[in-house]
């Protein structure tokens, strides 16, 4: 497998151009129920890498930490969960 970077130079010319980044970063607030979901999840990603650091596995565990840390950026965007009804 050949493996390039984008800094790469072919022929003089970059290998690809990008766009100049552009970082935003938006506050939002949590109401009542969002803030004890996210702090709940909080607490357990914080128990599970306490535990890896703990018995230092956190590097045979990296991939675990990804999620871990999926997890915690999912959750700040999890919505409410919706209640239907059967008719």
């Amino acid at each position: 497998m050949l493996r390039r970077c984008k800094t790469d130079v072919l022929n003089g010319k970059p290998l690809l151009e990008l766009p100049e980044r552009h970082l935003s970063v938006v506050p939002c607030e949590f109401d009542e129920d969002e803030r004890q979901f996210y702090l709940a999840l909080e607490s357990k990603v914080e128990e599970a890498m306490q535990k890896f650091v703990k018995n230092n596995e956190v590097m045979k565990n990296y991939t675990n930490v990804m999620v871990l840390l999926l997890r915690l950026r999912q959750g700040r965007f999890m919505t409410k969960p919706t209640t239907s009804s059967a008719h």
